[in-house]
């Protein structure tokens, strides 16, 4: 019998929550792939000593004019780190939508061993 997606990786996210037991509890996949995302794409470039060139340049884009162009680059600027940095999902589409002072995105994915789908949304203050 095969494992479920939830028990395929199991371990813990970021931050830290205590469980039921007064441990720190495990999470399922879901939320195992969905923190490994978002340490990847919120840690800046030269945060992490011993691995300066981890991260994103997505920080670069807050406070700027929320345009096309923002638009754009933050398409690139979250589909470059997830190739780099982990093999565990394949980004299948990112979307973006301007609201005022806020540039959402909608990162649609795939966890490559079984190819089941997945969603990541995130926020970035801009500009007007």
């Amino acid at each position: 019998m095969s494992p479920s997606f939830d028990q395929l990786y199991q371990g813990f996210t970021l931050p830290l929550l205590r469980g039921a037991e007064g441990v720190w509890s495990l999470h399922g996949s879901r939320e195992v792939i969905r923190s490994h995302l978002r340490m990847i794409l919120l840690t800046r470039i030269g945060e992490r000593r011993m691995l300066p060139e981890f991260g994103s340049r997505l920080y670069e884009l807050v406070g700027e004019f929320n345009d096309t162009v923002l638009a754009g680059l933050a398409v690139i600027y979250v589909v470059e780190p997830i190739k780099r940095w982990t093999n565990l999902v394949r980004v299948t589409s990112v979307q973006t939508s301007r609201e005022e002072h806020q540039l959402n995105l909608r990162i649609h994915y795939v966890e490559v061993q079984t190819q089941q789908p997945d969603l990541l949304v995130l926020s970035l203050p801009t500009a007007a």
